[in-house]
């Protein structure tokens, strides 16, 4: 009809009415403020990414029934002894499954180790997988990377299915694995870079969400496939959805950005921005201003892993966080293997065991959101020490009970795993956060790796290999106590910040204010300053005397030492409403003086000042911003996280009133 309106651009039809465009609340990282926190786009993206979770699950504890224990006897007359060497022909018994590696290649007797040696294989295929495809994904992008690992572990999982030697599976098995650790580390990259800081924290533990699943699952696929190779087979050939990936999963826009790749980057930008429903129009001119800045800024001095022991607190820290890594990698994979050796149903005790972990991800959320990261790893692994010291005790019990205290044991590790990660985050300076958190990785994968030789150690006595895990849990209960709780805390940005948070904590949570360092005073000044200047409980700011009692109920009028000694605070620029402007003088104390327009450095008409104090301003935020953009490409490295709160209160420091517009 003539009369009819045409439709705008945002209106797709009268069953999808979407609304106009929405603006998106601006923020330091320049990506998240042109799609988002998380919407619609974040949500079905990390749905698909999900998906090659499930896959981690099978190829990592798989070994659980492609070596699932076998009992045998011999055949040769007058022969009882099925190991001794007058035993030609070893009998296996085919009740339970039709064939394993072990049925396949005589993995009896002396060569009883070999099976356990072949997951200890994949646990370091794991290691060195994660490692190398993080750095493939640093150099040639997170799309090449991921996409390469995921379909090398579909060819090389059918590879498996036909191999005609023990090697030769050891050797693929091997190369599955490496996949499996690259899909890990890439695919918590590409997630991380993409979602805002208010969702990371728990999107990074639902994130083990479909490890759980897929560990779960085994027990369905080996109950109705109970031959080794299709069983290979039915776990591999789900990949095949990777296929997906292809169409489905762009390149990071922060790598794009961060490389160089503005038009690629914001193509990409504006394709996501589309489908959340907000504005695109300011997108390109928002990027190239923010690359401008990024690009003019000078390098960030960033920390090696030997900083990690130069200090004396720091080395406790990271010898502690190593622990438990070790001690959650060792207990959790040992403690699923284990479950297969104790008899009874094999797939009901597995299914069981592995099913508690999807609970006990969830209840991993609530408990380190209120109890916190400290007292929720030390509830955890007691948990896992009771269940399985009283399985060691209880060796000669009845089945049904061992399987109950393993579980529990395995319960208990499923809650501390998410938390060792979340914790880790948080305990490590942002300068050598990823290189704490890859050494933490790399000795947790060497308990993982050890977990399937303690386990044979059931052979010479059932009792020993829950009482070695017992232990180590009753250790990670212990070294809890050497580490900061880190709930409501601003995470450490330098070292000096990671010698003083958590060295004179009070309560959970909660530093006191006479014990804070001067650089936790100046970022609590700072995001107290620039929050909200409307707020009621805010004075005015029209008056430097009324600024100056803000400054001083913040606590930045004070100059106590701390520890004993004065410690240097980088200067800064502040500058608040009615054109009012403090400087922060860090020698050792703090002193707030209100900026006289009329001196000696300044023009008559104050444009030199001005002029002065802008440029230090800038040269701040480039150097807060480039921060902010190389430390999100770090999200995940070695499933590494990265919460991003202190990312955001560093970039306050030093900004002007209103919040900046890239």
């Amino acid at each position: 009809m003539a009369d009819e309106k045409p439709k705008k651009k945002w209106e797709c039809s009268k069953c999808c009415k979407r609304g106009p465009p929405q603006p998106v609340e601006k923020t330091g990282d320049p990506i998240i403020s042109q799609i988002g926190d998380f919407k619609t786009y974040q949500f079905w993206y990390c749905m698909l990414i999900f998906l090659c979770k499930f896959g981690t699950g099978w190829h990592t504890l798989a070994h659980i029934f492609l070596a699932a224990p076998t009992k045998y006897t011999c055949k040769t007359e007058n022969v009882t002894n099925a190991c001794s060497s007058a035993c030609k022909e070893p009998s296996f018994d085919k009740s339970v499954f039709e064939s394993t590696i072990i049925t396949e290649w005589n993995l009896t007797c002396k060569k009883t180790s070999l099976a356990s040696l072949s997951q200890s294989i994949v646990m370091i295929g794991i290691m060195f997988g994660s490692m190398v495809f993080g750095m493939i994904s640093d150099r040639w992008g997170r799309r090449p990377a991921f996409l390469g690992c995921c379909f090398m572990q579909l060819i090389t999982g059918l590879i498996v299915c036909v191999s005609p030697y023990f090697w030769f599976y050891c050797i693929f098995r091997f190369l599955v694995a490496f996949a499996t650790g690259g899909t890990m580390t890439t695919s918590f990259v590409l997630i991380m870079e993409i979602i805002g800081p208010k969702k990371r924290e728990l999107i990074a533990i639902l994130y083990q969400l479909p490890f759980n699943v897929g560990h779960a699952s085994l027990a369905v696929f080996a109950y109705f496939i109970r031959t080794w190779r299709w069983f290979q087979f039915s776990v591999t050939i789900f990949s095949v959805v990777f296929f997906l990936y292809i169409c489905l999963v762009p390149e990071s826009p922060r790598w794009l950005f961060i490389t160089g790749r503005l038009d690629k980057s914001i193509k990409i930008l504006e394709k996501i921005a589309k489908h959340n429903n907000v504005i695109t129009e300011t997108i390109r001119g928002e990027i190239e201003a923010a690359y401008k800045v990024v690009s003019s800024a000078a390098p960030v001095k960033k920390g090696t892993i030997i900083d990690l022991f130069r200090y004396p607190y720091l080395r406790l820290k990271t010898i502690c966080m190593a622990n438990i890594w070790l001690v959650v990698c060792m207990v959790y994979y040992g403690t699923a293997q284990y479950i297969s050796k104790l008899g009874g149903n094999i797939f009901l005790n597995n299914l069981m065991a592995a099913a508690l972990g999807i609970p006990g991800t969830l209840i991993c959320v609530v408990m380190t959101k209120y109890l916190g990261r400290k007292l929720s790893m030390m509830i955890t692994n007691a948990i896992s020490a009771g269940g399985l010291l009283a399985l060691a005790c209880l060796s000669h019990a009845d089945q049904k009970i061992q399987v109950v205290c393993a579980t529990l044991g395995l319960f208990g590790a499923s809650i501390t795993f998410p938390n060792a990660y979340l914790w880790g985050g948080e305990v490590f300076p942002t300068v050598v956060r990823a290189n704490g958190l890859g050494l933490c990785s790399m000795v947790g994968r060497g308990g993982s790796l050890i977990a399937p030789l303690i386990c044979d150690l059931a052979f010479i006595r059932a009792w020993i290999t829950p009482l070695i895990f017992g232990i180590f849990s009753v250790t990670g209960v212990l070294v809890s106590f050497c580490l900061p709780e880190t709930r409501g805390v601003l995470l450490p940005a330098t070292f000096e910040d990671s010698e003083d948070v958590g060295s004179r904590t009070s309560g959970v949570g909660r530093q006191p204010v006479e014990q804070e360092s001067v650089a936790s005073r100046r970022r609590h000044f700072a995001t107290w300053l620039w929050s909200d200047a409307q707020s009621p409980l805010k004075p005015s700011w029209n008056s430097p005397s009324s600024l100056r009692d803000a400054v001083s109920q913040s606590a930045c009028l004070d100059s106590q030492s701390v520890g004993g000694s004065r410690r240097p605070v980088a200067n800064c620029q502040l500058q608040r409403l009615g054109g009012q402007v403090f400087n922060v003088i860090g020698t050792g104390s703090l002193s707030c003086q209100p900026y006289n327009s009329n001196s000696n450095s300044s023009h008559d008409d104050g444009g030199g000042s001005e002029t002065h104090l802008s440029s230090k301003r800038d040269n701040r935020q480039s150097q807060e911003l480039q921060l902010e953009l190389e430390l999100g490409l770090e999200l995940g490295l070695e499933l590494g996280l990265e919460l991003g709160l202190e990312l955001v209160l560093e970039l306050w420091l030093g900004m002007p009133a209103e919040p900046i517009i890239i």
